[in-house]
């Protein structure tokens, strides 16, 4: 009985051997190599040049991809240290790709490459296609002309303006009324800051009149040029929170019945108020044009709505 049982084992694994070895010998079926032969990304690294020259500091340049004409350009930074006056070296560069599965490119990206010159390189795709691509790299000068800080002083009083990239215009505040007959009658050099590689056209070593409008032009490093106008602004009274105000009054701590700083848990200006928020939790409501005491609220929440 048992050589029985062993017989029948053992037909059963001879069985189970033969089937899947006729199931190995059948025909695999493999996916379709893929046709994409197109760059994906590529990025140029490019030394940044340091004051210490052991010290190695690389910026990456992405490439713009153009597959219809199979041209990639780097638009490399002219000057790529603010600090330093060198031209950006790309006679040595590295060269990073990113490709289709499976896909090749001929010649290789890696090691130090020389992108004086246009180089040619080829991605192949995993079923054979290919697609020819140009690299070339160019120097490009900056075109920034912002203006970037402004100031002048007269007296102990510095002016300070604020930039508008877009507008072209920079906004100096002038905090008190006293202060415009100060600036009419008191031409001043101005201190301003431009962008790097940027240079003023306009002569600002003399004193200027700051109550008028006055003119600034820039010009980049590529050769733009583009006109500034410096404008003096009476400050707004806003109708909500703090910000570029101008003086309206001056008022001690007492008038606002207020026993000092500590007593003051916080401010704010809403609508027609200036509200003072104190340590026994009551809020002062002060006229916001004239800060004479007016009110007084538990939750003056309504104030603060639209």
């Amino acid at each position: 009985m048992k050589t029985a049982n062993i017989f029948k084992a053992i037909s059963g694994l001879a069985i189970s051997a033969l089937t899947l070895l006729a199931s190995s010998c059948a025909e695999v079926e493999y996916p379709e190599h893929s046709a994409n032969c197109e760059l994906q990304k590529i990025q140029m690294n490019v030394r940044v040049p340091q004051p210490d020259k052991t010290k190695l500091v690389y910026q990456a340049v992405e490439g713009k991809i153009d597959h219809a004409a199979g041209k990639v350009t780097f638009d490399v930074p002219y000057n790529l240290s603010d600090d330093m006056d060198e031209v950006s070296d790309i006679s040595k560069v590295y060269l990073i790709g990113s490709l289709p599965i499976s896909a090749i490119v001929t010649p290789a990206l890696g090691g130090l490459k020389d992108m004086t010159q246009p180089m040619d390189i080829t991605v192949t795709a995993a079923n054979g296609a290919t697609k020819d691509y140009t690299l070339e790299a160019r120097l490009k000068k900056s075109s920034a002309a912002e203006i970037t800080a402004f100031s002048f002083t007269i007296g102990e009083t510095t002016f300070t303006g604020i930039s508008n990239p877009e507008t072209h215009i920079v906004n100096y505040l002038v905090p008190t009324p006293d202060l415009f007959e100060v600036i009419a009658a008191t031409p001043a050099v101005p201190t301003i800051t431009v962008s790097p590689r940027a240079t003023i056209l306009t002569d600002i070593s003399k004193p200027m009149d700051f109550s008028k409008d006055v003119k600034i032009q820039v010009k980049a490093q590529d050769g733009t040029v583009v006109d500034w106008t410096i404008v003096q602004t009476e400050p707004v009274m806003l109708d909500y929170g703090f910000g570029y105000v101008k003086k309206q009054y001056t008022r001690t701590a007492d008038e606002l019945g207020i026993a000092g700083t500590l007593d003051v848990r916080g401010m704010a200006v809403t609508k027609n108020y200036l509200v003072i928020h104190d340590r026994n939790f009551k809020f002062k409501l002060c006229d916001k044009a004239t800060g004479e005491i007016v009110g007084e609220a538990a939750y003056p929440g309504d104030l603060f709505l639209p």
